[in-house]
């Protein structure tokens, strides 16, 4: 941003003293909109270059916490019998409504996904003491 400043004010100088000088003006223009789009080019190469580090961060987190197969299968957004409830949140993220429901011999839940109408979900999963026992697509 400084640099547009800067380049802004040579601009503006050399407009006030040689007004008569189109060409020179438009030279200084195109002087600026390349080096200001070289700018942006950078910045942009930066931040990809930022996500791309962050994704291979992530990846080897996920390796690291699950294994290199199930890690896989998670980056797929699938979801699978016998999988955690962390497993279910890198994969599917958290859920638009979650059901409790006690039961004499054990905790159940089932964790609904993609609102599709009043009450109405795409995708229900259920969970028996932190483990996915069923789901629904």
């Amino acid at each position: 941003m400084e640099g547009v400043l800067v380049i802004s004010g040579i601009i503006i100088f050399l407009i006030c003293i040689f007004p008569w000088q189109a060409a020179g003006f438009f030279t200084v223009i195109g002087i600026f909109l390349y080096f200001y789009n070289e700018n942006e080019k950078k910045k942009a190469n930066e931040k990809a270059e930022e996500q791309r580090l962050k994704q291979e961060a992530y990846v080897k987190d996920l390796i690291s916490r699950f294994g290199k197969n199930d890690a896989d299968r998670i980056l797929n957004h699938q979801i699978w019998k016998g999988m955690t409830t962390a497993m279910l949140v890198e994969s599917k993220g958290y859920p638009g409504y979650i059901q409790e429901i006690q039961l004499k011999t054990k905790y159940k839940e089932i964790w609904s996904y993609d609102k599709i109408g009043k009450g109405k979900f795409r995708i229900s999963v259920t969970i028996e003491n932190s483990i996915v026992t069923g789901y629904k697509i």
